[in-house]
């Protein structure tokens, strides 16, 4: 589906077929970042030592705890723990703990996003599905509006305990319901 000038242009497939959303969320809780910080509500300066943020059974190492909220959301935490849902490639790529410090180096890791999760609901007080539906979904002030109020039902979000101290959470959604969210 190709959304200009909150039009649909063009589409093509089975755009209202529910997908896994996997990296989107990554995208759509920076855009919740950027509205709590901009509030004040969430200071992405402060560390995850500050933050009160450890992990288990695997504690973090001191130099760890000093990455901030922005060098997660930048993917660049300098932590390197094993996170569930990690690929192979992953697995194979990821740097060895105490190999970078916090801010240096970039690292695509589910762990951050994780972590990052956790410290929203926290600093919030909102769970992360019912941010994304006040804040994101409904955007009354733009032209999208009629593609949100007839396809954007929510993107579903599932949190998933396996065997990490911090849980999971994945997103699926519709190119439609995506297509609301990521506007030209």
């Amino acid at each position: 589906m190709v959304v200009q000038g909150g039009e649909v242009a063009d589409q093509w497939g089975d755009f209202d077929k529910k997908i896994d959303c996997y990296s989107i969320r990554k995208s759509l809780l920076s855009a919740l970042y950027g509205i709590y910080s901009a509030e004040g509500v969430i200071d992405v300066n402060q560390t995850l030592e500050q933050l009160g943020i450890d992990d288990s059974p695997d504690p973090l190492t001191k130099e760890e705890k000093q990455a901030r909220v922005v060098d997660l959301l930048r993917a660049r935490s300098g932590v390197y723990h094993k996170v569930d849902f990690e690929t192979g490639c992953m697995q194979k790529s990821r740097p060895a703990r105490g190999s970078q410090p916090p801010g240096t180096f970039w690292y695509y890791n589910n762990w951050d996003f994780n972590v990052l999760g956790t410290i929203f609901e926290k600093k919030t007080g909102m769970k992360i599905g019912d941010a994304f539906y006040q804040l994101i979904s409904p955007v009354p002030n733009l032209s999208v509006r009629p593609l949100l109020s007839a396809a954007f039902s929510i993107i579903n979000l599932a949190y998933i305990a396996v065997s990490a101290a911090f849980l999971s959470w994945e997103l699926n959604g519709a190119v439609r319901q995506q297509s609301s969210v990521i506007r030209t």
